[in-house]
């Protein structure tokens, strides 16, 4: 771990901690302490300071660890993960793995994880806030010859990896959207880099709520919960981790040899949008109609008034009609 991770660790309590213990146990200088404390507030994360009574976070911080999610992923999920990366903060996730791509690209199962992102991305160009300790902001590096449909099985093993943490009544809204109750729980970012050869480097973002201050509502532009909501209680972020990589690891590698056919009945299965009336706009203006699931290349289906057509996700942005049956 770093120094960075081990001063963390050492104020996840709360309290104040005061400068002497710090340095003791960390093995620093008072002025390398000073420095690393600056280094995390500039980061943006909340670390307190008191010229008495030390140091201390703004409250008690489930952090991730390392260690403990990859002892407890099951056997398939950990043969799978090539390497674990958990950073106190970034900028982006995503952005950190693409970036790996030149020196050389990362391999399949390169898994980045971070307590905090100050430049979140979601689709389309909109921010993911993501504060302090209160998500699971998870980045996956997999190489690939087909992504196309990829969001939507993924969204599937996220899914599926919420409802083994007991959470029932989640839903998918193509194309990667996990709502809960019509609020948005998790969000997917997929983006990709050309390798030589046929592949593909699809860097898959995840930000999935865990337990999301009130204030973070403030900032926030659309309907939106937690597991904390959702299961009225709260969840040790770690085994959120575990749970999660324990169905992505898998459902990745089974997609890249079988791609997305074999995963059709399981987005029916959670697929919120079925007879749904939907609007979608795309470049060429708005499509209004009527949900009629997905094709065996992941395409949505959409009965309108001209007959069946068929959307690919990076064409468009959907809305849900308002009607009590949806």
């Amino acid at each position: 771990m770093s120094k960075r991770h081990d001063l963390l660790a050492a104020l996840a309590d709360g309290h104040f901690h005061s400068e002497s213990k710090l340095t003791t146990a960390l093995e620093l200088s008072a002025s390398e302490l000073s420095e690393l404390t600056h280094t995390l507030q500039t980061d943006g994360i909340p670390l307190l300071t008191d010229s008495r009574q030390g140091y201390r976070l703004d409250a008690p911080a489930d952090l991730l660890d390392g260690d403990y999610i990859q002892a407890h992923l099951d056997g398939k999920a950990r043969g799978l993960l090539s390497t674990l990366e958990i950073h106190p903060a970034i900028h982006s996730t995503n952005r950190h793995l693409l970036e790996l791509e030149l020196a050389p690209a990362p391999a399949s199962g390169h898994v980045c994880l971070a307590e905090l992102q100050s430049a979140g991305r979601g689709r389309r160009g909109r921010a993911w806030i993501s504060p302090f300790a209160s998500q699971i902001c998870c980045s996956v590096a997999w190489r690939l010859e087909d992504v196309s449909a990829l969001s939507l099985v993924v969204g599937i093993a996220l899914a599926e990896a919420v409802n083994a943490l007991g959470i029932t009544g989640t839903g998918l809204k193509w194309p990667n959207d996990l709502l809960w109750q019509g609020s948005k729980l998790a969000g997917i970012l997929i983006e990709t880099a050309s390798l030589p050869g046929k592949q593909h480097l699809a860097v898959i973002g995840l930000g999935l709520n865990v337990n999301l201050p009130a204030a973070a509502s403030q900032a926030i532009d659309q309907p939106w919960t937690d597991l904390t909501r959702a299961s009225g209680h709260t969840l040790k972020r770690n085994q959120v981790a575990t749970t999660l990589l324990d169905h992505l690891l898998p459902t990745l590698e089974a997609f890249s040899r079988q791609g997305f056919a074999p995963f059709r009945t399981a987005w029916e299965r959670h697929d919120l949008l079925q007879d749904c009336p939907v609007a979608l706009e795309t470049p060429r203006g708005t499509e209004h109609g009527i949900a009629a699931g997905v094709n065996q290349h992941g395409a949505l289906r959409l009965k309108t008034s001209a007959g069946l057509r068929h959307f690919v996700s990076g064409e468009v942005s959907l809305r849900i009609a308002h009607a009590p049956a949806c």
